[in-house]
Formats: structure tokens, sequence, C-alpha cells
């Protein structure tokens, strides 16, 4: 075994960007659940649902590109 850490096959950014709209995604969720009872500023459906188109675009903009950088690292080199 050796004893340098394996790097992500992808840049480390990506999984802040998920992370980053996973929270965007959860919190427009727990707003348009619970009517701004919980997060006063999430009252809005508006702004509830901007959350949620947000951190899903974000989540699916990371996870194309994860998966594009996955698949080009384990492609035999042309």
């Amino acid at each position: 075994m050796s004893d340098t850490p394996r790097a992500f096959p992808f840049p480390v950014g990506l999984l802040v960007l998920d992370a980053i709209g996973g929270v965007a995604l959860a919190l427009g969720a727990v707003g348009l659940v619970s009517g701004g009872s919980v997060l006063p500023f999430l009252a809005e459906p508006r702004v509830a649902w901007a959350f949620v188109a947000t951190g899903a675009a974000l989540t699916l903009y990371a996870g194309f590109e994860i998966a594009k950088r996955v698949r080009a690292r384990k492609s035999p080199a042309r």
C-alpha cells in the first residue's frame, strides 16, 4: 500500500457546488411544506420555489460535470 492519498477524480469544488445546491433545494422544500413558519424568509411561495429551482440547477450541473470528468478519466487515452 502506498502512503499517498488518492486524489478525487474531479475537482472538490464540484462537491461544494453540489452541497450548496442540496442545501438550497432542501431549504426551498422546507419553505414550501412549512409555509414559512420555520424560516420566515421562505413564507412567500415564489421565494421557496426560487430556492428549489436554484438548488436543482446547481445539483444537476454539478452531477453532470462530475459524471463527465469521471467518465473521461476512466476512458482510455486516445
